[in-house]
């Protein structure tokens, strides 16, 4: 008989599995690094790097979820898709990116971020 959710599951963060064998193993962040994965790379970006000047490092994350939550406002059109592509840019270069790495994560078609959770 199949197990029921308890009533407190729905505020349980989700948790993902990972593949067990070494050769699918990822590397886990550092305190501070924020991890970049591509479908074929992995780049770690040292936050100490980041530009301690205005704006904040918390108010670009949100700046971002929100940018690309709302996408399809930008996407279609070349010039918005050209100041985001450059702002990214710019953003990943606060954090020591080289034109390597942004070549990559352009080439990849899915990123994913990989944050440290601080306990804070």
């Amino acid at each position: 008989m199949p197990r029921r959710p308890s009533a407190n599951s729905a505020t349980r963060p989700a948790t993902r599995r990972r593949s067990t064998d070494a050769s699918q193993a990822t590397a886990l962040p550092l305190p501070n690094q924020v991890i970049l994965r591509t479908p074929t790379s992995e780049f770690a970006l040292d936050v100490s790097k980041f530009d301690k000047g205005q704006p904040s490092l918390a108010r670009e994350a949100m700046r971002w979820t929100y940018t690309l939550r709302s996408r399809r406002r930008w996407s279609e059109s070349e010039t918005d898709a050209s100041v985001q592509t450059h702002d990214a840019a710019d953003f990943l270069r606060r954090f020591g990116a080289g034109m390597g790495v942004l070549a990559e994560l352009a080439k990849a078609g899915v990123v994913e971020v990989d944050i440290p959770w601080s306990g804070v």
